[in-house]
């Protein structure tokens, strides 16, 4: 080593966590916020920057909580000091833009105008001094109107924590159409449900690529809202209990003057249906205890953490080791609810309860490292990840494994047969526990055959085949 300060033993190279020593707090070494600013020059391209998120994330968790400050890639830029709302879901080290949806955002009410034509007239300043970030846990002051907001999450829902200064109209708004780059006028909008719920659907997609994913929320409240309405477009109306189209939303108002400060907001997400939220909701998140939420994902990913012990090295050099294996467990995502089932790349539902499902399979970025890492201290997760790449071809028409697997759709991003290259370090490296046959046939088709497609993405360079031949 050239630097004595390096670290200079791994000490342990762990394939689950029956051997990780469960005392060590690993998450103290975990910087959040290393790779959210920008890096190199970009000649233009506008995706230098490191792409990660802040936010409250579970290891390979379904939500991504996180605060947006820019409508880039990540969705968050340190230097930059306006929060224009807490979005669900992010992707996490790509240049390219894509998902943060269903953006909530704590205010003190009434509101003025529609958010659906003014929500960045909401966003609010706050500085890092008021500002957290760890593994599984996020908090941030809203400087202006003093309102707290803290974050934690399970594998497929999540919690918030907003502390509101006294007042009478301390607002919550739901974001149904801030998807990034764009929510669908079709599949998107918002529900109230009595008076303490709020459930919806957003469909977005086309970043990086043509496809579309729709996904559904379920939110519940700690204690009754006091007054609600919707937006659509330039529409706020009162009372409303439900909105629909590319610029929906919902708002819900409670006392925070006489009724106590802090109200708990939990949410949970599904692919298949708004009832498959509510679900998830319910099977993970049955109580109102934010604090033992959070130090169940600390507990979680301290014992992910754990999979790998070193020794030496100063605290910024271990901080930059744990921060980048933490940014490498969390996609790709779990994609499948809680009870097994998930949406087909048939559009159908199919439903697997002895393994997870995976999406944000980005083979182009995984193929070279990622995959073999995971295949060392996660055997389990990556024979899951392998097969879910088989589901897809096996459940797709066209019989293809996904470029760039979204949802359930191959975006089609970048370039290559790596899915190919991915199952093979897969299975090298000790994957399994997946039907290696059924992926050799997937990739035989797509290297033979030119009517092979995934998502209706043609296999490349089998036209130039078929004309040779």
């Amino acid at each position: 080593m050239a630097r004595a300060s390096m670290i200079a033993v791994l000490a342990l190279c762990l394939p689950d966590a029956r051997g990780a020593d469960a005392s060590a707090d690993l998450v103290s070494f975990v910087n959040p916020f290393l790779g959210t600013e920008k890096g190199a020059p970009d000649y233009g391209l506008n995706n230098a920057a490191g792409d990660t998120f802040p936010g409250a994330v579970f290891p390979f968790g379904m939500m991504q909580w996180s605060p947006d400050t820019t409508r880039e890639a990540g969705g968050y830029r340190y230097s930059q000091g306006t929060i224009h709302g807490f979005s669900v879901t992010h992707f996490s080290g790509r240049g390219v833009a894509c998902w943060m949806d269903f953006p909530v955002l704590p205010t003190i009410g009434p509101l003025g105008t529609s958010p659906g034509t003014a929500w960045h007239s909401y966003g609010s300043l706050y500085s890092h001094a008021g500002e957290t970030a760890q593994a599984g846990y996020y908090a941030v002051t809203l400087d202006p109107l003093k309102i707290r907001v803290e974050i934690t999450v399970t594998a497929r829902t999540g919690m918030a924590r907003f502390t509101f200064p006294p007042s009478a109209a301390a607002t919550v708004m739901v974001n149904a159409g801030g998807s990034v780059p764009r929510a669908g006028e079709k599949g998107t909008g918002v529900i109230v449900v009595g008076n303490d719920q709020v459930t919806g659907s957003v469909v977005g997609g086309h970043c990086g690529g043509s496809f579309d994913y729709k996904l559904y929320f379920a939110a519940r409240f700690s204690r009754p809202f006091t007054a609600f309405g919707t937006w659509s477009g330039g529409a706020l109306k009162d009372g409303s209990r439900a909105s629909a189209g590319a610029r929906s939303g919902a708002y819900l108002t409670f006392d925070a003057a006489n009724a106590g400060q802090v109200v708990l907001m939990k949410v949970g997400l599904s692919f298949v249906s708004v009832e498959g939220a509510q679900a998830n909701l319910a099977g993970e998140s049955p109580n109102w205890d934010f604090d033992s939420m959070r130090e169940g994902a600390r507990a979680a990913w301290n014992s992910w953490l754990g999979r790998f012990l070193v020794e030496g090295g100063s605290v910024d050099e271990r901080t930059l080791f744990y921060t980048s294996l933490y940014h490498s467990l969390i996609h790709p995502s779990i994609f499948s609810d809680a009870n097994g089932q998930y949406i087909g790349f048939d559009q159908a539902i199919h439903s697997d309860s002895t393994r997870t499902q995976y999406h944000n399979i980005a083979s182009w970025d995984d193929y070279r490292n990622q995959v073999a890492l995971l295949t060392l201290i996660a055997p389990e997760q990556a024979s899951d990840i392998a097969q879910s790449l088989v589901n897809d071809a096996m459940q797709d028409p066209g019989g293809g494994l996904p470029r760039w697997e979204h949802a359930n759709a191959n975006s089609g991003g970048m370039i290559g047969d790596n899915s190919d290259v991915i199952h093979a370090n897969l299975y090298a490296f000790g994957a399994r526990r997946f039907d290696a046959s059924s992926a050799l046939a997937a990739m035989e088709r797509g290297a033979s055959r030119p009517s092979t497609t995934s998502s209706g993405h043609a296999e490349e360079g089998l036209d130039l085949l078929e004309k040779c031949i």
